[in-house]
């Protein structure tokens, strides 16, 4: 485990890094909002040490931001806060408003409360992750399985565990990257279950906490009803996951002990996400569930009907590295407008002083299919990724494509690209060098079948 410093200050972070080594602990530190989040993605981090003051001068917007991403992410890692102004500008306040905030330390003072570091740093993670469940309440509509919901959040907490700690982990501390030596064939089923494994904790540690959100879940009922609907039907792709990876281990005479390890947490996760059928069948039991559905209250919200009603609808969700911005995306855009085929863009949807990540979520929930332009240069940016994943999670928990492969370079490279995505070898793509009519034909067909 490891402590996270967010600092752009030279000194500071020279100072805060050699002090947190010193009492025993890896240290890793970023200077802005998106790269912190970046690692986090990567690594496993027990906590997090934010100075608020990231932008020029004194602004805070940049330290907001950051918690703004963490919370958006349920990304519930305890926190300590270091600031340049006083507490009487109600800067405290405001950060603990955030639940996984600990304490706020004005940097002027900081050495008097080297003890608060040293007591936050000496938590163990234990009672940090039992603070995180203690975080979130159950809504007062649904008290009456006020019990069911907190055996929910307990499963919810593990998940996230396994995310932020076991896989991270197994992945880049263990000798996972042996995997890398064996022939595709071998390779692609191992690859593919930390991937999947990886992200079946990142869905279910959110999915299991958003019962609170009713703009997505407004009753009980609909909160229930999507997780049978479209959480417990893919548990069969979950275990033939679990099955390839094993068959692949049955033929090794070295296997990795990462790779056993990850398919022992695999199971773990399964046994959870399988105990969730139970959970289903008790809360229907319950009073209030009969109720809604005796009522004819919704069991979905609606939000495909409502978008496709919706004046913001758009056909395809951009995702691409800057790089490809001049090259790519300057030749694809006028075809695409010239077609009427309306589209999500980074440059043209998010405005200043929006939040990066809301807005970008809601741009690949509102967008029929995610083109995601596949290129050298995309795989070396970890944001595209993340758009990438988020969109192949929607389409592996809906059954429906969701993903278009747009491929840049020649026959070896794109090899080399899809052996850095194995599951692309499992989708029909489209090659950049068939030219833009083709590629405009061909979206037109998955547009209008």
């Amino acid at each position: 485990m490891g402590i996270l410093i967010v600092e752009n200050d030279i000194k500071w972070i020279d100072h805060l890094k050699k002090y947190v080594e010193s009492k025993g602990y890896n240290v890793y530190y970023r200077q802005t909002p998106i790269q912190a989040y970046q690692l986090l993605e990567e690594l496993p981090i027990s906590g997090i040490i934010l100075d608020l003051n990231l932008g020029l001068g004194r602004n805070l917007n940049d330290g907001f931001f950051f918690l703004d991403i963490l919370e958006t992410h349920k990304i519930y890692i305890p926190t300590i806060i270091l600031s340049h102004f006083s507490d009487k500008k109600g800067i405290g306040k405001r950060c603990f408003e955030y639940p996984f905030v600990e304490d706020v330390i004005s940097k002027s003072r900081y050495f008097e409360y080297q003890k608060k570091i040293v007591n936050f740093l000496n938590t163990s993670q234990d009672n940090k992750i039992k603070r995180i469940r203690k975080s979130v309440e159950i809504r007062r509509d649904f008290a009456e399985v006020k019990h069911l919901f907190e055996r929910l959040h307990l499963y919810s907490s593990q998940f996230y565990v396994f995310n932020h700690d076991d896989w991270p982990h197994l992945r880049n501390k263990e000798d996972f990257t042996r995997i890398f030596k064996l022939p595709m064939k071998q390779r692609g089923p191992l690859d593919f279950l930390y991937g999947e494994g990886r992200q079946l904790s990142v869905d279910m540690s959110y999915l299991l906490q958003s019962f609170n959100d009713t703009s997505l879940y407004p009753t009980l009922k609909s909160f229930v009803d999507h997780i049978e609907e479209n959480c417990l039907q893919h548990i069969d792709h979950t275990r033939k996951v679990l099955t390839d990876a094993e068959d692949v281990v049955s033929t090794l005479n070295n296997c990795p002990w990462a790779v056993d390890q990850m398919i022992e947490l695999h199971k773990r996760q399964l046994k959870i996400f399988e105990s969730l059928f139970n959970w289903v069948n008790m809360v229907k039991e319950s009073n209030l569930y009969k109720l809604e559905a005796r009522h004819g209250l919704p069991s979905e919200i609606g939000i495909d009907e409502d978008m496709a009603k919706s004046k913001d609808r758009r056909d395809v969700f951009i995702c691409h590295s800057t790089e490809d911005k001049p090259t790519i995306i300057a030749q694809l855009l006028p075809e695409l407008d010239k077609k009427g085929i309306t589209y999500w863009y980074d440059n043209a949807e998010i405005k200043w002083g929006d939040s990066i990540v809301r807005k970008i979520n809601e741009g690949i929930r509102i967008s029929k299919y995610v083109l995601v332009v596949v290129s050298d240069s995309f795989i070396k940016k970890n944001w595209p990724q993340v758009e990438f994943e988020s969109a192949m999670s929607i389409e592996a928990n809906s059954g429906e494509i969701k993903v278009l492969p747009l491929m840049v370079g020649d026959q070896s490279q794109i090899k080399a690209l899809v052996s850095k995505y194995p599951i692309l070898a499992s989708k029909l793509y489209v090659k950049w060098n068939n030219g833009i009519d083709d590629i405009i034909e061909q979206l037109k067909a998955r547009l209008n079948p």
